[in-house]
């Protein structure tokens, strides 16, 4: 499969490879070849609804939400990256890397998180008496992106309290949560970059607290076909 480089100018991750499982090779690819597993993510629709249904809301996104979750051994090798140091001699040869995470755009990958997010509202549920986190963590989450909304301001700062311990407990890690309500004070004229976000794949601003959706229509003059 090919790959490339993300570089970014983030101190924890300077220099991302990601590989391309979708690459054709001998009249396949390696995501054909993976099982998919059974559909899981939760209907979008009905989380943008959730979203806009009570007042307040608490918005957080779950950081490098496929590179935290590990694999065994055998996986370890199902692809492998021929790599040099700084500092290595080019003439020599390349040390040899394999993945222990799950890789964004793998088949597989999105069934995964999705299972450990179970994982995550189960321990929430159990181990944090929290009933009712547990089932919005799911409700109104979508792939990384969480948009909890609740009714009272209460209710969002023991959310936003108890939503990182349940990450945290699996490993996963967050932004601080960002809390958004219905007195949001006078809007200005031009928001900001700043007050814009990408949630749910879709582009959302703070300040005036609008989604804007994104789709892409194809319009072909339709033909008609001969019949003998």
């Amino acid at each position: 499969v090919s790959h490339h480089a993300v570089l970014s100018q983030q101190k924890t991750t300077k220099c991302r490879p990601v590989c391309n499982s979708s690459l054709p090779n001998n009249k396949t690819t390696l995501n054909k070849m993976l099982a998919k597993g059974p559909s899981s993510l939760t209907n979008l629709l009905h989380v943008l609804l959730r979203f806009r249904s009570r007042p307040f809301v608490i918005i957080a996104d779950l950081a490098k939400a496929y590179n935290t979750i590990k694999t065994g051994e055998k996986e370890m090798h199902l692809r492998r990256l021929l790599w040099w140091l700084p500092g290595d001699d080019f003439q020599s040869k390349p040390r040899t890397f394999g993945y222990i995470v799950l890789a964004f755009g793998d088949t597989p990958s999105a069934c995964f998180l999705e299972y450990s997010k179970q994982e995550i509202a189960r321990y929430m549920r159990v181990n944090l008496k929290e009933e009712n986190l547990a089932h919005d963590f799911i409700a109104m989450s979508y792939v990384d992106d969480i948009a909890i909304a609740i009714n009272t301001m209460k209710e969002a700062k023991i959310y936003s309290d108890k939503l990182p311990q349940g990450l945290e407990a699996y490993g996963f890690k967050i932004k601080p949560p960002i809390k958004i309500g219905e007195d949001k004070g006078s809007v200005p004229d031009r928001p900001s970059d700043a007050d814009t976000m990408n949630l749910f794949g879709h582009s959302y601003c703070q300040a005036t607290d609008e989604i804007t959706l994104k789709f892409n229509v194809n319009v072909n003059v339709k033909k008609k076909v001969a019949s003998f």
